[in-house]
């Protein structure tokens, strides 16, 4: 099924980046290898590039241990950027917003795209200020929102709108597709009520 889907895609001329989502390649003798491995599934799909979505920061050790789990954060980015470089791919990556400005800064010269994922802080000045400090990267930027931290999709995409016009940051991603669903169906059926 989801070969059937990539090859409808790439039909549609549609970019198709598959996600390796896997925190345990943190804990990972061979980055390189462990990662190939991952990407095995895929060898068959034309693909435009790999999306990593490993998070460093949600682990048990992360505040006694953060400084080792970025080393080996970042050298999980490197390799990945080796296999991407040697296929052609694109790499993109997950963070979170609130991400030491540095480490950040180290990751652009090494993907094509950072995905910040601001969740649960959606306060506008608050991002707004996190996202400035990045202002010479804009166009290597997507700014994630979840469904859960607004009421509606108006009130989400008005949030989005406002963002882009204080950032100048113009790609922007909604978590995820199946919750924007059900979201959509709350707000009709409440419309409905009323």
């Amino acid at each position: 099924a989801k070969t059937t889907l990539v090859k409808s895609l790439n039909k549609s001329e549609i970019d198709v980046y598959p996600m390796v989502g896997q925190n345990k390649l943190l804990d990972s003798d061979d980055f390189k290898g462990d990662l190939e491995d991952l990407l095995k599934p895929f060898s068959g799909w034309k693909i435009a590039g790999i999306h990593l979505d490993i998070e460093p920061h949600v682990r048990a050790d992360w505040k006694s241990n953060k400084a080792e789990l970025m080393s080996k954060y970042s050298q999980i980015i490197d390799q990945a950027k080796i296999i991407c470089d040697s296929k052609g791919w694109k790499l993109s990556i997950d963070i979170p917003i609130n991400m030491d400005t540095a480490h950040v800064n180290s990751m652009f010269s090494k993907v094509d795209m950072i995905r910040f994922m601001c969740y649960e802080n959606v306060k506008q000045e608050y991002l707004v200020r996190k996202l400035s400090a990045f202002k010479e990267h804009n166009n290597k930027i997507m700014i994630d929102l979840r469904t859960e931290d607004f009421a509606t999709r108006d009130e989400m995409e008005l949030f989005a709108k406002a963002l882009y016009k204080e950032t100048g940051i113009k790609c922007f991603g909604f978590h995820d597709l199946y919750r924007l669903i059900e979201m959509d169906k709350k707000t009709m059926t409440e419309n409905e009520k009323h």
